[in-house]
């Protein structure tokens, strides 16, 4: 049963029992359901297709189980400097496969994607041609994602149905994990992955020298190989380094961005 049909019987269901003459508690709840599709009713959707059933079906079953079914995907990408973060991001951005992505960043000048706004929504958000949404961090991350949900339900934001975060190249991504997952928040956003790219040039160094760096790989889902095309002079360098990866986390695939393993509507679909 889609969204917007299950949100529909959820609230015959509540004029049943109302009607049934089950106690006061339910007329409540049904008069509170109509209030909420009268204010996020939008008659210009057809009425099946209306987010105010999504939201119904959100805001019930995330106040009575920690179900994530209905929860937006929510990805973490990392990487330490260098590693090539913006250059993927650049490609999630333009890619129109994944229009409706919401991607956090620290600030809009680091990825120089200006020539794609398209709609300055405020001083922290942007629209982009590719019908990607883009907003910095707002303080701390908790009060962004806070932030970006509150507009979407009280519709000042366009639509979104996934977020990729991108941390800073210094960043353990423990803390930004918790963020999300040890607050209310994991109710409405589900972490599907942490995306890491390892810099195939300096990737061996850095992993020695910088702890961070190996944090970012051990804790990664997905690694993702940036630079190897760089390293046709020394592919044994490029090797060793996959089998570092492997030893630090043998559970995450390694994939080669220059050989087109890691597509971007891969990565975060």
């Amino acid at each position: 049963m889609s969204d917007p049909a299950l949100g529909l019987t959820m609230l015959a269901l509540v004029v049943v029992v109302i009607l049934m003459g089950f106690p006061t508690a339910f007329t409540l709840m049904g008069l509170g359901m109509g209030f909420g599709f009268a204010a996020f009713y939008d008659p210009s959707q057809h009425w099946m297709d209306n987010r105010i059933f999504n939201l119904m079906v959100q805001r019930t079953f995330g106040a009575m189980t920690n179900d994530t079914l209905l929860s937006i995907p929510l990805f973490v990408l990392t990487g330490f400097l260098g590693a090539g973060k913006t250059t993927l991001l650049n490609e999630v951005l333009q890619d129109e496969a994944l229009a409706g992505t919401l991607v956090i960043i620290n600030e809009f000048g680091a990825i120089g994607l200006d020539h794609l706004f398209i709609d300055v929504k405020d001083e922290t958000t942007v629209l982009l041609s590719s019908g990607c949404l883009c907003c910095t961090v707002r303080g701390e991350l908790v009060s962004t994602l806070e932030d970006v949900l509150r507009d979407l339900d009280n519709k000042r934001s366009p639509p979104f149905n996934r977020v990729v975060i991108e941390t800073t190249g210094l960043a353990d991504p423990a803390p930004v994990l918790q963020s999300v997952l040890g607050h209310y928040l994991s109710r409405r956003y589900q972490v599907q992955g942490l995306i890491t790219l390892i810099d195939a040039v300096n990737g061996l160094s850095t992993l020695d020298s910088h702890n961070e760096a190996f944090k970012q790989a051990a804790m990664a889902d997905v690694l993702v190989l940036s630079k190897s095309d760089l390293c046709h002079d020394d592919p044994a360098a490029v090797q060793a380094l996959v089998t570092r990866l492997h030893a630090i986390n043998p559970f995450a695939p390694c994939l080669d961005k220059a050989k087109g393993e890691a597509q971007p509507a891969t990565l975060v679909s």
